[in-house]
């Protein structure tokens, strides 16, 4: 869930659910510069504000194929920053939610893995 903490330690809000706001600590020292988001899961951003806090340079890449976490959850992050320019958002063609990892752990390194995430979703 690394989108969902980078996101909070720089000042986001997470929410469990509409109702139920998750306490989280931003860093304290400010020593957050920059966020590269890969894949971000940002539902926990839903409410408005959740993200107004953010206003460090954010790159954020997400794959074209992704199911796991959807192009619509990247315009969470575009859509609830206060500063939409201070976002690059890039969608690599053709790859899936698995893309990302570096280097592949040895389950999925098999031809019947989907870089693209698991089958039926």
């Amino acid at each position: 869930m690394e989108g969902y903490t980078a996101l909070a330690v720089a000042g986001g809000k997470p929410w469990a659910n509409p109702k139920q706001k998750i306490d989280v600590m931003p860093d304290p020292d400010s020593r957050i510069r920059a966020l590269v988001l890969l894949a971000p899961a940002t539902a926990f951003y839903q409410p408005d504000e959740s993200l107004s806090n953010v206003t460090i340079p954010i790159l954020m890449l997400v794959g074209e194929h992704d199911p796991i976490t959807p192009k619509w959850q990247a315009d969470v992050v575009l859509d609830r920053v206060p500063d939409r320019s201070q976002v690059t958002c890039r969608v690599i063609e053709n790859a899936g939610h698995f893309s990302f990892l570096s280097p592949f752990p040895p389950h999925m390194k098999n031809a019947s893995f989907s870089i693209h995430g698991p089958r039926g979703l």
